[in-house]
Parts: structure tokens; sequence; C-alpha cells
């Protein structure tokens, strides 16, 4: 077994613990199985030759075992299966298991000792009374009447792994002080058809060198349910529940590929971690009422804690995460890629993600501490769903919010956040980059504290932004509907921000474009605060019914809001329009800021295609 798989599995000499980044729980990269692995790759640079060396080439010896020692008239027949595989030989070999409780604790590399032969391909075959290969009814438990009372049901014992490929096929395993299934392989591995439950360490526990294939099962009652070490891992169809500690456990270098799982009631349910890994493919994936986090995974460069660098990547379709102790899924790679994800009810975020790229379609978050936080230097969101997530920090403006974005260039479409105790959508660059860019298209953030914020620090290590949003309702919410602060420069179209204290706060440094905008029925409708030398301009836009000012400019020079409605034919309330009713524009002729063009305003509702036409210097709106 080489250095690198002995790394990978965690059997060094110095085991570490990781941390997980931001609220996710401390977190054991390689959980101990128990002296049985340790011993099983000490001295596995000098193994036995090769088992296909004793093989009969294009033949597999039978070899029976029944408690009833009648194996339906086959032979060579064993009352038990440790007498089976000391007398299993030449490799290739299948072990026939008849129905029953085995009552023993098997050590695989014992095979062929009676016979004085070597291990090598072993497959162990539950069988029906009748002697046909089938998928249960063979226990095997060493407390059972007449066992050693100790020990593993199946293990490969302590002179080292098991020098050739494993399969078992139908088994059930039980053990009162030990695993359930204990096996290093210096091979392949095929699982298959199994139940592990009631042990006092692990339900199954695999260690391989080569692929590990695990398929229909159940883990359930055990220290931990299902553990796998090793290059290529693939698990389907397997369910855990009731484990003390993690329900599926696995670590990867090379490939994984993992669908219809369910964990439920661990302490964390699912735990994927690549060492190096080029790809890990999920489908199918649920976490349920487990006590921690609901699904873990992460792909690093090497097995090294003190080395976070993320590489690989994860690709992840139809997820589930509800009601967890701690996050619902936290996710980490060079690249991830999801389609449809759902995760409701979880203590943490509904979802936390760290990558270089990432990219989710169809998800929703409900009702979780907060809905997503993914930071990446790129994010494409589409059609995600994020509301009613309610565990506000007035000192951590990203708790409880639906989605809380860190990134570098950030596309999304088709999003709704609303009835958030704190942001709808909150939005901020990577820490200490220069700068960042959010387009945003096509969404609605109703019923926050605010709809959508950006953020900066006073520090300065979150950066200026670039802002571009379209087709966006945010209103009703506790505060503003638009809270975009350290703008670089931002272009808002066809935005709607009705009934909340402020519909939109804005600053901007060098350029700010508004159009197309409904801001209604607030206290204050736009406040600005725009540098000197920016070049700010407001067009074909409704500004009417706010309470207090439908534009006040707090900061800046000038603003051109020409081609306006303001709720009247007769313009806005200014000292400089003596007969306008409408929404006030507050500038330094009431006390405020700078000055605020409002000539040629309109004196009907605002209609694109007509403030087109009237105004030669309307600017270009997205397109339709």
């Amino acid at each position: 077994m080489s250095a690198r798989i002995k790394e990978c599995l965690g059997l060094g000499r110095n085991r570490q613990r990781w941390r997980r980044p931001g609220d996710v729980a401390r977190f054991k990269i390689a959980t101990p199985i128990g002296l049985w692995l340790v011993l099983a790759v000490i001295g596995a640079g000098s193994l036995p030759a090769q088992a296909d060396e004793y093989s009969i080439r294009g033949q597999t010896t039978q070899v029976y075992a029944d408690p009833a020692s009648s194996c339906a008239g086959l032979t060579p027949c064993f009352a038990s299966i440790q007498q089976a595989v000391a007398n299993a030989g030449p490799a290739p070999v299948e072990i026939g298991i008849f129905p029953g409780t085995y009552a023993e604790s098997v050590n695989l590399n014992d095979m062929g000792s009676a016979i004085s032969l070597p291990p090598g391909d072993l497959t162990l075959q539950a069988l029906d009374a009748s002697g046909q290969p089938t998928d249960h009814g063979v226990i095997i438990d060493p407390d059972a009447s007449g066992g050693p009372g100790t020990g593993p049901a199946i293990s490969t014992g302590h002179t080292g792994p098991f020098p050739a490929n494993l399969t078992i096929r139908g088994l059930g395993f039980r053990s009162p002080d030990g695993s359930g299934l204990a096996v290093g392989v210096d091979g392949d591995v095929v699982l298959e058809d199994f139940i592990a439950w009631q042990t006092a360490n692990s339900g199954a526990a695999i260690g391989a060198t080569g692929a590990v294939s695990v398929a229909r099962g159940a883990v359930w009652l055990n220290q931990t349910g299902l553990i796998i070490y090793a290059d290529q891992v693939t698990v389907v169809d397997v369910q855990a529940q009731h484990n003390v500690h993690t329900g599926i456990e696995v670590q990867v270098i090379s490939t994984l590929q993992a669908s219809q799982l369910v964990a439920t009631l661990n302490e964390t349910g699912l735990s994927f971690i690549g060492c190096g890994a080029d790809v890990m493919n999920f489908d199918e994936l649920s976490a349920s009422n487990n006590y921690g986090t609901g699904i873990f995974t992460w792909i690093l460069t090497q097995c090294n804690p003190t080395d976070e660098t993320l590489t690989g990547a994860i690709n992840a379709e139809a997820i589930q995460s509800f009601d967890n102790g701690g996050p619902g899924w936290f996710a980490a790679a060079g690249e991830i890629n999801i389609d449809s994800l759902i995760a409701s009810g979880n203590a943490g975020f509904g979802h936390n993600a760290r990558a270089d790229r990432y990219s989710l379609s169809q998800a929703a978050f409900s009702f979780n501490e907060g809905g997503a936080s993914i930071a990446a230097e790129s994010v494409w969101l589409q059609a995600v769903t994020a509301d009613n997530h309610d565990d506000s920090d007035p000192n951590n403006p990203f708790i409880g919010s639906g989605l809380a974005v860190f990134s570098s260039q950030a596309h999304l479409v088709a999003i709704q956040a609303n009835g958030n105790s704190s942001s709808g959508l909150l939005f901020s660059g990577l820490p200490e980059s220069e700068a960042a860019h959010l387009d945003l298209a096509n969404g609605r953030f109703d019923n926050n504290n605010v709809g959508i914020r950006t953020f900066a620090d006073s520090d300065g290590v979150f950066p200026s932004l670039d802002v571009q949003i379209d087709r966006v309702d945010a209103s009703q919410n506790q505060t503003f509907g638009l809270l975009l602060v350290n703008l670089i420069s931002a272009h808002l179209s066809r935005i709607e921000a009705v009934g909340q204290p402020g519909g939109l706060l804005i600053s901007a440094k060098e350029s700010l474009v508004m159009e197309h905008l409904e801001i209604a029925d607030n206290n204050t409708g736009i406040m600005t605060l725009i540098e000197p030398s920016a070049n700010a301009r407001m067009r074909c836009s409704n500004i009417r019914n706010n309470l207090n000012d439908g534009v006040l400019l707090q900061e800046g020079e000038s603003l051109d809001a020409r081609s306006n409605y303001w709720g009247d034919a007769s313009g806005p309330t200014h000292p400089d329009n003596p007969g306008g009713n409408g929404d006030s524009i507050a500038d330094a002729a009431t006390g405020a800021s700078g000055t605020v063009d409002y000539l040629l305003f309109l004196d009907e509702e605002a209609d694109p295609n007509g403030c087109q036409a009237a105004d030669g210097i309307f600017s270009d709106s997205f397109e339709q």
C-alpha cells in the first residue's frame, strides 16, 4: 500500500483535526476505525505474491458454509464461515453462505491457511436454502449464542491488508465491541446488499488501494455507519440512520460517484473528502434531522490539515437537506456545479460553499439560519428561491440573509428572496480583492429587513463594486428596498421599490444610471451620495407618493433627473418650481447638497417608449 494511500487513509502517527470555515463545526478528517486498519497497512510494502499467480485461469473455486452442515448437498461444506475461508483455494474463490446466524468473528487473512494456499481474489455470497444467490438471510454476529462474544463480524485481522480483490454480497454484520465489517484491502472491494447495525464501532469500514463499490445497504445504530477510504469510490443506494457519529464518511483520492444516499438522525449525515481528487459526482442525496451538519463535501490538494487549497470539481444534482442541527450542506472545491438543491429548516445556513468557480440552478432555501452563503471568484445563480430565514444578528449582516454572495464576478438570474430577517440578497466582493461586479436580472426581494444590500467595510477589506440590476422588485422591506453602498458604478433599470422607509439608497464614485424605476409610497424614495466627479442621471422613472422626499441628494454636486414623472403633472415640489405638487426634491436649495436637475419633467406616468422618443439624451436600456 503506497505512502500516498496511507497518508490519505489518515494512518500517519500524528493525526490532526480539521476546522471547517465559518460556522461549520469541527470535522475529523480521519476517524479512527480501530487497530485493525492501522495494523493492516503496517508492512504493506512486502506483500506476498499477487493472488492471480495462484488462480486457475477462467475458473472459480466453490466453497460453502452452512450452520446445519448440509449446504443443500453442495461440497465442500463447512459449519462456519471461518472454516470455509481457511479451506478456500486456489483463488479466485467464491464462498456460498447458506441462511442463518453465524456466531463467529471471521478473519479473511486466514484464507487458504488450512490447505497451505495463499489468499487471493475472494467472494462471499449469501445463498438461499436451495443454494441460489440471494441478497439477504445471512447474519454474522460474534455475540450470538455460542460465539466468541467479541471482535468484528468480518475483518482482515492484524497481519496486514488482504492482498487481493474482495467481494461481499447479501450479508449482515453485528459486533458487541468492534466494527461489523472492517477490511483493509490491497486491491478492489465490492460490497452489495448488506446491513450493519448495533456495532460498537463502524457498521462497515473499508480501506482499499484500488476501487471500492458499495451498493444497496443500510447502516444504523452504530458508532459510525459506513467508512470508506480508497482511490476510487462508488456508493449507491445506502441508508444511514441513528449512528452516533457520521452516517456515511468517504475519503477518496481520485474520483467519487455517490447517489441515492439517505442519512437521518446521525451526528453528521454524509461526509465526503477528496484528497487531491479530480471529481466528486453526487446525485439524489438526502440528509435530514441529523444533529450537526447534514452534508459535508470538500476537495483539497492533499491530505494536509494546514493546506486548504481547493482543487477538483463537485458536480451535484437533486440534493436535499432538511432540519439538521447545523448547516444543511457545506461544499468546497475548485469548481462546484449544482442542479436542483433544497435546504430547509437547518440550524445553520442551508448551504455554505467555497470555490473558484460556482454555479447553481433550480434551488430552494427556506427557514434556515440563512439561505445560502457562497464565496467564489465567479458565481452563477439561476432560478434560486431563498425565503423566510430568521436568525438576525445585528453585529453580523450575513446571518439571516436569503443569499449572501461574495464574488469578483457574480451573475444572478431569476432570484427570489422574501421574508428574511436580514437581507434578501447581500452581495460583496471577496476580501482583499480590487473590485467586484454584480449582474442581477429578474428578481423579487420583498418583506426582508433590506431587499438588496451591497457590503463594504470601512477598512476597505471588502472592495468597491460595479453593479447592474434589471427587472427587480424590492418592496415592503423593513428598512430599504435597495441599500447599495461603496459602488464604483451602477446601472439600475426597471426596478420597483414600494412601501418601505427607504426605497433606494445608493452611493457611486464614478457613474450612476437609473431608468424605468417605480419608486412609490416610501418614506423617502431615493437617497443618493455621489462623488463630485461622478456622472449621475435618472430617466423615465415614476417617483411618486413618497412621504418625505422623492429624491434626496444627500452628498454630491449634481444629479441629472430630467424626463421623470413626480406624481403630478405640475412636476416636483421644489423652491424653483413654485407650482409643483409632486414628490419633493431635496438638494442645496432645501438644505441638502448639490443640484438636482428635474426640468423637462413628464406630466404623466412615465412610459419607456414615450420617454425615449421625447428625450434625445436618454440612455440605452438593458435588452428586453
